[in-house]
């Protein structure tokens, strides 16, 4: 059978790219845009399979032919976006941000990029993915994965004589069900890789195997029915949806459904065929290249990594008009070169330059020598951790508190919470050697000290686990007589972060996986450390900007010359009062106490910088806002003489060397 031109699978393209770029840049009805990439993969899959298969019946199949006509659809526009990624990233990334676009490009160029992205960036819907640069290729690399071994299969199918259709429905069926189990299993893992995503591509496979046509009336409806789908899907799914187990059912069905209706003559097929939507379609492969760097560079200056709505439209502009020079001036011309010689000519050297600059940046370290050493090292005091990091954040559950002062022996007072109390470390360690207590931290990054709490959104994060071990710790150990708690309060009481902040919400719930109220939980962790004795102190709410504070510090230092004025997407000090009014709540009822933190957001932007990120303090940040209040909320021993210098702001000149280095 001929296979002919459709052009409303052009328009269905442009339903599967506008709901991705629209969500990633943050427009409100697209949260669940993502699934445009599973329309995407069912729509491949039925074109690839019809392909194949009329030039399998008319006898003029080659596998040379078909990885050349593949090569140049993919690589021109693919390469020329990984050259203008590696320009932006030489002025905005810094070192580190730099060597790693450096591996993602060799992993795009060795056709892994999704196995590198699982391994290193994991989740899709992080604050990491938010600035990664290639985080888009992942697709790719599963398509490129697909069309190198489905035609071997396609060709060992037909000379087995076996039916071919049948044969690639049972296929399909099975690659569903192992994708359900491992997408319950390993979300992150399913997310990324190809054969959890094989069934996809088979359900258009096996449209194009099966020659049937539907009535014109009902080809309408199903073509309604499927766009019906995927606008659902788009409209009612967000980063809290594992793909691509059951829910993605609905936009590859949505999918299906419209490319089998537009078999026949319908209206709805027509309307998907008209000027526009394949105007958009043609521009789909390039519009999905361009516009995740440019929202990278635009979340990489201002350090809002979720985009307002302005800056996301006129990053859909501008993305527009990358998309359509792209097409326009690279994939066409080179498209319909066919001969091998100019098609190597021309992408060998871009291939060349990829591997010399990825390599270029891995072994130079990011080449640091790029920056103004002044800059740079601003830019490293906020973001590096301390040594305190590796040595308390990095323990496994059930090793012992690690130590911060050993003034006094045995340990009296233990720190206890989230990353914003290992962030937070450098200052209880300078309060701890000031006031002469011993002080040992138990600290989990994504853990608040909330006993019988789990993350369901990470769920290799074991927090009621190590929360109950720090608890059976604490009874066996007398010499504990005061208890700090610190967390990411306004994250861990409500789920939801701050505006302008990357990641889904937080989810907590008991082990079991049933809801639980965290003001509730939170108080009845307090009441068990009471009722043990310990003295409970509630250290107060970081004020989380929604912005990261060092990238926008360091971007705009390197465009400008130096940071501009920008508004914080929204006041944190709303979220912060709300939280630490809940922890009164709780000490008041419960007997413990309150320690507030000084807050100061308009110093965000000005050197030395007090944040590490968007929300965590840096070691200055903490020596400035938290040592202080520990000192005030609990001062020296009568016993200790403590120095009247550790009042201020400054900690000892030697521990602040220790901290930030020589001047």
């Amino acid at each position: 059978m001929a296979f002919k031109y459709r052009a409303d699978i052009d328009g269905l393209r442009a339903v599967a790219v506008l709901p991705v770029v629209l969500g990633h840049a943050g427009i409100p009805g697209f949260d669940g845009g993502f699934v445009g990439v599973d329309v995407f993969f069912v729509i491949s899959g039925f074109l690839i399979t019809a392909l194949i298969l009329e030039e399998i019946q008319s006898r003029r199949f080659s596998f040379r032919d078909f990885y050349m006509r593949r090569v140049r659809r993919i690589l021109p526009a693919l390469l020329t976006m990984m050259i203008a990624t590696f320009l932006m990233g030489w002025v905005l990334l810094p070192p580190a941000g730099l060597e790693a676009l450096g591996r993602s490009a060799l992993s795009v160029l060795l056709l892994s990029s999704n196995m590198w992205l699982w391994q290193t960036t994991g989740d899709y819907f992080g604050a990491a993915a938010e600035v990664t640069p290639l985080l888009h290729t992942w697709s790719l690399a599963v398509e490129e994965q697909f069309y190198l071994i489905f035609p071997l299969i396609m060709v060992a199918l037909f000379r087995s004589r076996l039916p071919v259709a049948l044969c690639m429905l049972l296929l399909t069926v099975l690659g569903f069900g192992a994708s359900f189990y491992i997408t319950e299993q390993h979300p992150t893992a399913a997310f990324y890789l190809m054969p959890v995503r094989a069934w996809e591509f088979g359900v258009g496979a096996v449209i194009a195997l099966s020659p049937v046509v539907m009535k014109r009336r009902n080809a309408a409806l199903a073509v309604c029915a499927g766009l019906g789908l995927i606008a659902y899907a788009v409209w009612s799914f967000d980063d809290g949806v594992s793909m691509p187990g059951v829910h993605a059912v609905l936009p590859v069905i949505g999918a299906a459904l419209v490319i089998s209706g537009g078999r026949a003559e319908n209206r709805i097929s027509r309307l998907l065929g008209s000027p526009l939507p394949v105007f958009i379609g043609l521009l789909s492969y390039s519009l999905y290249l361009w516009h995740w760097p440019v929202q990278v560079g635009l979340r990489l200056v201002t350090g809002v990594y979720h985009l307002p709505i302005a800056l996301g439209l006129a990053s859909v502009g501008v993305s527009f008009v990358l998309a359509y020079a792209s097409r326009r001036w690279i994939e066409e011309p080179l498209r319909c070169q066919r001969g091998l010689f100019f098609t190597a000519a021309v992408l060998v050297p871009m291939c060349i330059a990829l591997v010399c600059l990825g390599a270029a940046t891995i072994k130079g370290g990011g080449l640091p020598s790029r920056i103004d050493p002044a800059l740079l090292a601003v830019y490293q005091d906020a973001t590096e951790p301390s040594s305190l990091h590796e040595n308390c954040m990095l323990r496994k559950v059930g090793e012992l508190p690690c130590a911060l002062s050993y003034e006094a022996s045995p340990a009296e007072v233990l720190v206890w919470g989230d990353s914003h109390a290992g962030a937070a470390l450098p200052a209880f360690q300078a309060w701890g050697q000031s006031t002469g207590r011993a002080v040992v931290a138990e600290t989990k990054a994504a853990c608040p000290p909330i006993l019988g709490v789990e993350r369901a959104d990470r769920q290799e994060r074991a927090c009621a686990a190590s929360s109950a071990a720090t608890m059976a710790w604490l009874r066996e150990t007398a010499s504990i007589e005061t208890v700090i708690l610190h967390a990411r309060w306004p994250l861990a009481l409500t789920g939801q972060r701050a505006a302008g902040e990357a990641g889904g919400a937080a989810r907590y719930s008991s082990p079991q996986g049933a809801e639980i109220r965290m003001d509730t939980a939170l108080a009845a962790t307090v009441s068990a450390l009471r009722m043990m004795g310990k003295e409970v102190f509630l250290l107060g709410s970081v004020a989380e900007l929604g912005l990261d504070v060092p990238q926008a510090y360091f971007a705009q230092s390197r465009l400008f010359g130096a940071p501009v004025a920008q508004n914080l997407p929204t006041d944190p000090r709303d979220r912060t009062k709300a939280a630490d009014a809940v922890l009164r709540r709780v000490a008041q009822t419960h007997g413990a106490e309150v320690i507030e933190l000084y807050q100061n957001p308009a110093a965000a932007l000005r050197a030395p910088l007090r944040y590490a990120d968007d929300d965590h303090l840096s070691a200055h940040g903490a020596m400035e806002r938290v040592l202080p209040a520990l000192l005030d909320a609990l001062p020296a021993l009568p016993s200790q003489n403590a120095p009247i210098a550790m009042l201020s702001v400054a900690p000892p000149p030697e521990i602040e060397q220790q901290l930030f280095g020589p001047h």
